[in-house]
């Protein structure tokens, strides 16, 4: 695939990925890995709970 480009899908992933959305989670793409950090910092306060 092609860097930085787009492409369609099939109608089969895309009703995957819309069965897969969490509406209650915000995603900014630009924000990435900070979203990336955040997740780790829960999973490891939940471990530290555990």
């Amino acid at each position: 695939m092609p860097a930085g480009t787009r492409t369609d899908h099939a109608n089969a992933m895309m009703d995957l990925l819309d069965q897969l959305d969490v509406e209650t989670v915000s995603y900014d793409p630009d924000g990435f890995d900070d979203r990336v950090k955040e997740v780790r910092q829960q999973l490891k306060k939940q471990r530290r709970e555990a």
